[in-house]
């Protein structure tokens, strides 16, 4: 008897081979992509000023430098592509993620350390000029990037300090203008002589992963890496090398992120990279590592799951979940274990699990139906409907009450009534709630017509409840057959072969039942 329950709520697991193994570096690499740190995000630290209040509005046209250009876009591979995507649709540019860190004084506001011990503050001819540079920070500080960067534009209009020109770069990319940023931050280095500059190199990295010249991102980045190594730009590094395909610097990279947080999103990427060396095992290893060292969250354990069926290595896997659940024998563990034990079809083991905690009953019901013991699912549906009254578990009691092998009549006349029962209640139900019938209710809809129309009970309803099937399912080989063996039934056999014509003529040589019933229909039509 084929049917399923639909309520499983541990995934099935089909045997690893070399295109599972594929599969799985493709799902890691997607995974990887989505995940990349946004170098918007950690980039252009904030120049900080002192919080002071507005006192006046500059009138004056303001400018845009243009002595450079930005970057011209070039051709992106896939990934690169995904990355630069992952970045566009981040929510939050550089400028307002630092910009909003407190301040403290103006001496920390136009820090000296940017330009060397010997710097001093460029020198303002008015207090009007004062107040824009005050404004411009407030502006800044209050994340008002398009004012900030009206006054900073003002303020090195009038003096051609270069130092302005690196304020208003992150102005502008905090108001989300990466050309003008880009733009600025090359006029900076171009008349300070500065190509080291921290912050200016993180812009100048942000608007070259934005056109897609990652190679340009890197170089950047690595002048940022000499004078401030921090784990949130290795990150982003990391992330640059490995989709410019420089395997060892990511490795390194992340391996020293992965010791330092032991974070399962980087040590994906580790097994990203031993995957695309072919270095299965050497991945597995870490993987297993990782488990029975830092546990697992759900998410991840399915993903890791996923991999180690991918590898064919679920007696690896076995082993690392069992560990993990025998440490502690909490139900998050004594799921994953199960699932293993599912993907082994060790199916006794796991009902053994399942029957020591209070999971959803549901997933004892599937253990049953894997297991072929119609008897104790028919038992469990009937426990679950009068507790919940879900008309689903009386329509699954009426199906594995059938049991496997030959039907009765008098046990398909009792069947149809239960099925005719949960699915007036389902549909009472779907009514009340505004819904539409769900696969599985034509699930029920087309067993129930079917049992009318073989056993000739009422072979005319038993075909207006297989429509009903095929309104939610059209194209659904069953529910075809069944339909056009209710017309072979009341004897219309141009209906039926016209019906059942609809089946691929490859599926009918398969299955036994289809051709059978194909041999009766073209007998009729004869």
């Amino acid at each position: 008897m084929k049917t399923h329950s639909q309520s499983t709520q541990i995934p099935k697991y089909s045997k690893g081979s070399a295109k599972g193994a594929k599969c799985a570096l493709a799902r890691f690499a997607f995974s990887c992509a989505m995940s990349c740190v946004c170098i918007c995000g950690v980039l252009a630290e904030p120049t900080s000023t002192k919080n002071a209040q507005k006192d006046a509005t500059a009138n004056t046209t303001k400018s845009t430098p243009n002595e450079a250009t930005p970057p011209k876009k070039t051709k992106t591979t896939d990934e690169e592509s995904a990355f630069a995507s992952s970045i566009q649709d981040s929510k939050t540019t550089t400028a307002q993620i630092t910009l909003r860190q407190p301040y403290n004084d103006l001496e920390t506001a136009l820090p000296s350390e940017d330009f060397g011990e010997n710097f001093t503050l460029p020198k303002i001819a008015d207090s009007s000029m004062d107040l824009l540079l005050l404004q411009g920070a407030d502006d800044l500080y209050h994340s008002n990037f398009a004012e900030s960067l009206e006054n900073f534009l003002l303020l090195y209009d009038k003096t051609k300090e270069p130092y302005y020109a690196k304020l208003a770069a992150q102005a502008a990319l905090g108001k989300g203008d990466i050309q003008t940023a880009f733009s600025l931050a090359n006029l900076y280095v171009e008349q300070s002589g500065d190509e080291n500059d921290v912050i200016i190199n993180k812009i100048l990295a942000d608007a070259f992963v934005q056109n897609g010249q990652m190679d340009k991102a890197i170089i950047a980045l690595e002048k940022v890496k000499k004078l401030e190594d921090t784990d949130a730009l290795n990150d982003v590094l990391a992330n640059l090398y490995m989709l410019q395909k420089q395997l060892p610097k990511a490795l390194s990279l992340f391996e020293e992120l992965y010791e330092k947080t032991k974070n399962p999103e980087v040590l994906k990427k580790i097994l990203v990279i031993f995957l695309s060396q072919e270095k299965t095992q050497k991945a597995l290893g870490v993987l297993s590592e990782h488990l029975l060292s830092e546990g697992c969250e759900d998410l991840f354990c399915e993903e890791a799951l996923s991999f180690y069926v991918d590898s064919n290595a679920l007696n690896m896997a076995k082993a690392v979940f069992e560990k993990i659940y025998q440490k502690s024998p909490t139900i998050p563990n004594a799921t994953n274990y199960m699932r293993v034990l599912v993907a082994l079809k060790q199916y006794q083991e796991a009902q053994g699990i399942a029957q020591s905690f209070p999971f959803d009953q549901g997933l004892l019901l599937d253990l049953y139906v894997m297991q072929g013991d119609f008897e104790k699912a028919r038992d469990l549906s009937a426990q679950i409907y009068a507790q919940s009254k879900n008309p689903r578990f009386l329509a699954l009691e009426a199906i594995y009450g059938l049991g496997e092998g030959e039907i009765a009549k008098e046990s398909a006349i009792e069947a149809i009534k239960k099925l005719e029962k949960s699915i007036k209640e389902r549909k009472k139900e779907l009514q009340s709630n505004k819904q539409k019938p769900t696969n599985q209710d034509a699930f029920f809809y087309n067993f129930c017509g079917y049992l009318m129309i073989d056993f000739d009970i009422d072979i005319k309803k038993g075909i207006e409840y297989v429509k009903e099937a095929l309104l939610v399912e059209p194209y659904s080989i069953s529910y075809i057959d069944s339909l056009a063996w209710g017309y072979y039934k009341l004897g219309d056999c141009a209906k039926a072969s016209q019906t059942f014509g609809q089946i691929p003529q490859n599926r009918v040589e398969k299955e036994p039942e289809l051709k059978a019933h194909s041999m009766q229909i073209n007998a009729c039509r004869k």
